[in-house]
């Protein structure tokens, strides 16, 4: 999950022509914020075949046990985010793969979800965010790395006696026991690993990091970030039906995963056709992001020769130098505009986080 540019700066001005966003606020009319909610994938039970989920079936929610059988392989492109309904666990038995994908386990107090990694099973996690759940690895046939590891009820990751995986580059941030903890006495290694803090980790280690035991080979590790971590946590727009030459706001949740600021850019556009984005430029607002989570809301005015119809909703946190984004996301047919207002309240559906983070080396929406 590390930054990368775009292509060249014909995509930078592609992008910033894309700034966007929906649901401007009505004159004479109050309606309340509505989070924007998309269509979940509920998953629970056993799996026997070969699967990909996709990001046009994101996000995916864990309702109960899911269980990766034997011979069976699991693959989650970039993109994707995987939500863990309370006590609910992913039991790899087969073969797991996934790569720029947002695990949350959804900040329950207390919480035991996790990823379990049985004997004889296979996985590969990479420049993954893994939040409020635990990585339980029982094999060697194991790869952790470039990812954030953040679990602030137990561990990040536990590994079983005589297991050997790869943990490496990765970023471990508020794991409330351990960051890394070996239940067996034979080393397992676990080098250039950030542990949250400059004089590495605490527990067996030397610093005043996230904890290790005993049998984890922290050395060397890495002093500062290795990678750049946003989450676009919630998205809030305050209409869905708007006349043109009217004017809305949206509210956007980060989450700042790393220790230091981000700045940023948020932009947003709409559009019917996607040869003509209708974007605000004016609006665009730099920001700073302190870590932790953060709420922040621009408006977004809607020309008075706006075209009549449905419009899709394009959302952008960039990099303050419009090097590279830290989220692109498209919401298909979201906002509507006419010129006839509303005919009262947006319905509010039930609070949800809205999929939304994109790492920096994904290709746009």
């Amino acid at each position: 999950m590390t930054g990368r540019g775009m292509n060249g700066r014909s995509s930078i001005l592609l992008f910033r022509l894309v700034w966007l966003l929906i649901m401007p606020a009505l004159a004479l009319l109050v309606i309340p914020w509505m989070t924007i909610a998309a269509a979940e994938t509920r998953l629970q039970g056993h799996i026997q075949q070969d699967q990909i989920w996709g990001e046009e079936k994101s996000p995916y929610r864990l309702t109960g046990d899911v269980t990766i059988s034997e011979g069976a392989n699991v693959t989650i492109p970039p993109g994707v985010v995987v939500r863990f309904d309370n006590g609910s666990r992913l039991v790899v038995k087969g073969s797991f793969t996934a790569g720029e994908t947002f695990f949350d386990g959804m900040q329950d107090l207390h919480n035991r979800e996790m990823v379990l990694f049985h004997p004889g099973s296979r996985g590969r996690l990479t420049h993954c965010v893994i939040e409020n759940l635990e990585l339980q690895i029982r094999t060697s046939d194991a790869a952790v790395t470039n990812n954030m590891i953040s679990n602030p009820n137990g561990s990040g990751i536990t590994v079983g006696k005589a297991c050997f995986p790869t943990i490496t580059g990765n970023d471990f941030h508020g794991n409330s026991y351990y960051a890394v903890y070996n239940e067996g006495k034979k080393v397992i290694r676990a080098p250039n690993n950030y542990w949250g803090a400059a004089d590495g980790p605490s527990g067996a280690g030397p610093g005043s990091g996230d904890a290790i035991n005993t049998p984890v080979d922290f050395m060397p590790f890495q002093k500062t970030d290795i990678g750049e971590h946003l989450v676009l946590a919630e998205r809030h727009l305050d209409q869905t039906t708007l006349r043109p030459g009217s004017r809305f706001a949206l509210t956007y949740v980060i989450d700042n995963l790393n220790s230091y600021e981000h700045a940023v850019i948020l932009g947003a556009s709409i559009f019917s056709n996607p040869e003509k984005h209708i974007h605000s430029p004016a609006h665009d607002r730099r920001i700073l992001v302190k870590p932790g989570r953060h709420e922040f809301t621009r408006s977004f005015a809607i020309p008075d020769n706006a075209p009549e119809g449905t419009y899709d909703v394009l959302w952008g946190v960039m990099k303050a130098d419009l090097t590279a984004y830290y989220v692109l996301k498209k919401d298909p047919g979201i906002l509507h505009i006419g010129s006839e207002p509303a005919a009262g309240p947006a319905p509010v559906p039930p609070p949800v986080k809205a999929p939304g983070w994109v790492p920096l080396k994904s290709m746009p929406y």
